[in-house]
Parts: structure tokens; sequence; C-alpha cells
């Protein structure tokens, strides 16, 4: 079985010799349409063994549960669960291996899924890096010339906030995954990879707009989100890209508190981006992402934004936080 998805700026070839491996691993892939075009063609073929893989030592890239090792051909890589995956660089194509024991629902834990995921991440967040792409965990509103980063632990507020920011009339890039760029002048761009969010039902009680969640089925075992195309509640909101010109890191209090904005310092601001990506163990990896980022921490202003878990409450919260946002993000000494 063949079938052919576009994945932020590449064509992905996903091959496999089982129905249910392909629709798990579509499901993945899918949420990465976003774009209209794609261009360099990368082969996934997913292949169903007896076997379970031994972890490796991890001399590429170390996660929790996955180790990456950089080998002649390309790279190895195993899950702590026996999945492995096998990148040929000459041939541009991944082998993924999934243990046959794992096609049985009754009795293999839900979260194996999350191996196959991590294992289409690791091959997307690669090859996104190979060709001068660097993938970070955050969110993105744009209103005018504005366009504000948006970083939160996970499960941390990030949609939420930037549900906010659509109700208030903003546009967004998307609620956690980006892609960023650096043009030929070194000026950084971010671009959209996902169009849907995932939201908590108990959204609706502070902007109505998203409807009865509920009767969306459960995007995982493991939260109450919801998905759902951005487009089926704000149209002409979703942009392709923008110009970072802000940052916004989000800390979630759970006690009612009072609104609080501080700006952060250049240093403070390279720590957040340092921290919404994977970096690599191998140096030269390593070195690209580190120098993206470093750039793209210089043109931007930053602000730290506490709220509390009643923060949206008060619909005057809103008028706040964009009036704190724009005061607390001017320019500060640290600034260059």
């Amino acid at each position: 079985m063949t079938t052919l998805y576009p994945c932020g700026p590449l064509s992905i070839q996903l091959i496999s010799d089982n129905t249910e491996w392909h629709a798990r691993a579509a499901d993945v892939l899918r949420l990465y349409t976003h774009w209209q075009t794609s261009h360099p063609s990368l082969t996934i073929h997913i292949h169903t063994t007896e076997h379970t893989a031994p972890m490796l030592t991890g001399n590429f890239l170390r996660c929790v549960g996955l180790h990456v090792d950089k080998t002649a051909l390309g790279l190895e890589a195993t899950c702590r669960s026996g999945a492995s995956a096998h990148f040929n660089a000459s041939l541009y194509r991944w082998d993924i291996y999934m243990p046959q024991r794992f096609l049985d629902r009754a009795t293999v834990p839900p979260d194996i899924d999350d191996n196959l995921e991590d294992l289409l991440e690791l091959v997307l967040t690669t090859a996104w890096r190979q060709f001068g792409w660097i993938p970070l965990h955050a969110g993105a509103v744009v209103q005018d010339a504005r366009c504000a980063i948006i970083t939160a632990p996970s499960r941390g507020g990030k949609t939420t906030f930037t549900v906010a920011m659509l109700h208030r009339g903003w546009k967004t890039l998307g609620d956690d995954k980006l892609l960023l760029k650096l043009t030929a002048d070194h000026c950084a761009e971010l671009y959209s990879l996902q169009s849907i969010f995932n939201l908590d039902p108990q959204t609706r009680k502070w902007f109505p707009e998203v409807g009865d969640l509920t009767t969306l089925p459960l995007d995982s075992l493991w939260t109450p989100k919801r998905r759902l195309p951005i487009e089926h509640i704000w149209q002409n909101r979703m942009l392709a890209h923008a110009q970072p010109t802000h940052l916004i890191q989000i800390q979630r209090h759970p006690d009612p508190r009072p609104i609080h904005a501080s700006p952060l310092t250049a240093d403070q601001l390279l720590s957040v981006l340092l921290h919404q990506t994977v970096i690599p163990t191998d140096r030269a990896t390593a070195t690209q992402v580190l120098s993206t980022l470093s750039t793209l921490a210089k043109q931007l202003r930053g602000v730290r934004l506490e709220l509390g878990l009643d923060a949206y409450d008060d619909p005057r919260t809103l008028d706040e936080i964009e009036q704190l946002t724009v005061i607390a993000s001017r320019p500060c000494e640290a600034i260059s």
C-alpha cells in the first residue's frame, strides 16, 4: 500500500505491508498537510516484524524512550518497546519496523501507538532540519505587523491563549508546532505546520464560538482534548507564514491571582527558545540549531505572562493581556 502526503516543505511517500500500520501512520502524517506545495520527496516504509530491537547508545540523539545513532549509511533509531527505524541517506528512505504483537490492541498498552508517532516525528524533524528548517514546539498569533511566538510547557495554556487571541480578532500560524527558517539576509521566518487545534471542552466556557466539543472523538486516552480544524470556527484566520517580532512565555498558576507581565532579556529569550525544540547530540546538527535560534532571539522582544487558572473568567482579562503584553515587550537594555 502506497500513499503520498505533503508534510510541511516535504513530500512523504508512505509504504506499508499492513493496513493497520498504514492507517495509524496516515493519522499522524495528515496533521502536517497544511502546506499546499512540497518539494523534496522522502520514502517511509513500515514493516511488521517478529523481532524487537535493543536500545542503541544514542550518539546522535537521546529522548525519553528513543535513542538515535549516526551510522555510515545514515541513522538508526530504537524505542524501549522494541520498535526501530533505519535511515538510508543514499536512498533517502526510512524503514520503520513495528513488532507484530503491537497489532493486538486488546493486549498491548495504547501508548504503543506513541512509539510509531515518535518514530514518524523523528523522520520528519530530521528531514526538515536537513533542508534548513528548525521545528519549534510553539504557537504563534499575528496582528498587523506583530507576530508573537507563544510558548508554555505541555498542557500549559498555549492553545487556550491562542483561542483567546483569535476571539480578539488576531490570526494564527497554529497553536503547537511551527517551522523556523532564516532568509538569505538572516531574517527569521515562521511557517505554519498544522491547521488543527486540540481543544479542551471547557474552552467553551470562555469562548462559546468553539461549540460543544464533547460531541467530537477524543484526541487520545490521556487528555480530554478534541481535534478541531481552525477554519471550522474562525474563517480566514489561518496564515501560512509570518516574520516573528515577539515571544510570549506563558506561566499558568493553579491559584487565582492578578495577571502579571515582565520583560524577558535576550539571554532569557534564547533559553526559552532552546526548550522549544529537540537539539541532537550530534555536534554539526546542534550547531545549526543553536545558530538559528540565537539569530531569532536577537530579533525578538519577549514577555513572561503569568496567569491564574481563572484568568479567562473575566472578559476584561483579554483587554488587560493585550495591554500588558505590548507594554512589557518593549525593548529593554539587554535586548540588542
